[in-house]
């Protein structure tokens, strides 16, 4: 074997050997959310002036809502639940990925009092959350 094959040989070889080792540290990673229910209208809120906006504009917009409930203040809560799924997968090259889903309900609650919304807000509450080696 002449110097130079030998060199060209060597020089490859660790080309080789430092492709696949930062291989083992290169990671894809992905989030995935998917909404149900009345996610799509949940921009809806941005554009509520609360003591301004009509609960008429909120169901024209948003629909019927999943709930409705007197307060103690003497308004009613009009409430629009949905769930939404988060799917985050990492995968590492040469290794086991991972993926985590986590679901989480949602609810867009508006209070209003003679026709007009007077505030509203956003709760969630995780549903489920589930992890796994692939």
């Amino acid at each position: 074997m002449t110097a130079l094959t030998a060199r060209t040989t060597v020089m490859v070889s660790l080309l080789c050997a430092c492709g696949f080792a930062g291989g083992c540290f290169s990671a894809v990673s992905s989030r995935t959310i998917e909404p149900a229910g009345c996610a799509a209208h949940s921009d809806a809120v941005k554009q509520v002036i609360p003591g301004k906006t009509t609960a008429e504009w909120l169901l024209a917009t948003m629909g019927k809502p999943t709930g409705k409930a007197p307060s103690p203040e003497g308004t009613e809560i009009y409430k629009y639940e949905y769930t939404e799924t988060v799917r985050n997968q990492l995968h590492l090259l040469l290794l086991p990925g991972a993926e985590e889903t986590v679901k989480t309900r949602k609810t867009l609650c508006f209070e209003v009092r003679d026709g007009v919304i007077q505030r509203c807000w956003r709760e969630s509450a995780q549903l489920e959350k589930h992890s796994e080696i692939r």
